[in-house]
C-alpha cells in the first residue's frame, strides 16, 4: 500500500477524516479475524423427508429395515436448498432403525435424529459398498459445519475380557473404530478437518463406539467436499447445519470508503 503522504490530497483528506479513520479500523478488525468468524446463514438439512422403502437386498439381520440411496437422500436435500444451489451424494444410505446390528449400548442416531432419519455410509453394500459419505456442493460453499455423529460397534472389534484384544488397546488396535471429516474443493487433494476415536466405558461388556450431538467443525476456509470416512466399518450422521458465509461484510466496508472518496471529492470543490 502506497504510504499516505504519496496520495492525492482528495483521498489524504478523505482518510484523515475521524470517519475514515473509524471504518479502517473496522475493516482492519475484520480482516484480521479468522474465516469462521464472518456472519453466516445456516442451511439445516431435514432427512426426515427422505422417502425410504423395502428393498431385497436388506436382511431381517441388519437391523436397517426401510432405507434410501444416494440419489434420494440428495433430492431430498436438493428441494431444501436455494434456487441454483445443489448438492450430491455418494456412499450412502439411510435408514431409521439401525443399531449396530444391536451391539450399540445406550443412545444412538435411531432414537435422537430429528425425524428419526439418518445415514451412514453403505458398509453392507446394499446399493454400492464404501467406507465414506461424500457430500459435493454446487453453487455455493461452506466454512463450517454442525452435525450429530455416529461409530457404530464393528465385530472387527468385539467386547473381550483378553488383555491383549483391541476392546483392550485403548485405541492403538488397528481396527479400533473411528471417524473423520476431510474437506477441500477438489475430490482428489481433499484434507483432514476433524477426527474422533470410538470410547468404551467396559471393554469387557461393551464394543468401542460413540455418538455425538451438535459437533461444530471450522474449516477456515472456504469448501465443497466433505467427505465423512469410517474405519472401520459404519459410521452414521444427522441433523447437519451447512454454514455459509455472508460476502456482504467486506463489500460494505469497501463501499463506504469509496462513498467517503466521493463526499470528499465534492467538499473540495466547494
Amino acid at each position: 500500500m502506497k504510504p499516505l503522504h504519496s496520495l492525492g490530497s482528495r483521498w489524504r483528506a478523505a482518510l484523515q477524516a475521524p470517519a475514515a479513520r473509524a471504518l479502517l479500523g473496522a475493516l482492519a478488525a475484520a480482516l484480521a479475524l479468522p474465516t469462521f468468524a464472518v456472519p453466516v446463514t445456516s442451511l439445516p438439512l431435514d432427512f426426515s423427508s427422505i422417502p425410504l422403502a423395502s428393498n431385497v437386498n436388506v436382511s431381517a439381520s441388519s437391523g436397517l429395515g426401510k432405507v434410501a440411496n444416494s440419489a434420494a437422500i440428495a433430492t431430498a436435500i436438493n428441494s431444501q436448498l436455494p434456487a441454483g444451489d445443489s448438492v450430491t451424494v455418494a456412499g450412502a444410505l439411510a435408514t431409521k432403525t439401525y443399531t449396530g446390528e444391536g451391539f450399540v449400548v445406550g443412545n444412538t442416531l435411531a432414537n435422537t435424529a430429528p425425524g428419526g432419519i439418518f445415514i451412514i455410509n453403505d458398509s453392507f453394500g446394499i446399493f454400492a459398498k464404501s467406507d465414506k459419505i461424500t457430500i459435493t456442493l454446487t453453487g455455493f460453499t461452506i466454512h463450517s459445519i454442525e452435525f450429530d455423529w455416529e461409530i457404530f460397534p464393528n465385530g472387527t472389534c468385539p467386547a473381550s475380557t483378553s488383555p491383549t484384544s483391541c476392546a483392550k488397546s485403548n485405541g492403538t488396535n488397528a481396527n479400533w473404530p473411528d471417524i473423520s471429516l476431510w474437506v477441500g474443493t477438489n475430490p482428489a487433494s481433499l484434507t483432514n478437518a476433524w477426527g474422533r476415536p470410538a470410547t468404551t466405558a467396559d471393554p469387557a461388556t461393551i464394543a468401542p463406539q460413540a455418538l455425538h450431538l451438535s459437533e461444530v467443525v471450522n474449516f477456515g476456509k472456504e469448501v465443497s467436499v466433505l467427505e465423512f470416512r469410517d474405519w472401520p466399518n459404519t459410521i452414521g450422521i444427522a441433523d447437519v447445519r451447512l454454514n455459509v458465509p455472508e460476502p456482504g461484510t467486506l463489500a460494505l466496508l469497501l463501499a463506504g470508503l469509496a462513498g467517503l472518496r466521493v463526499r470528499s471529492g465534492r467538499r473540495t470543490r466547494v
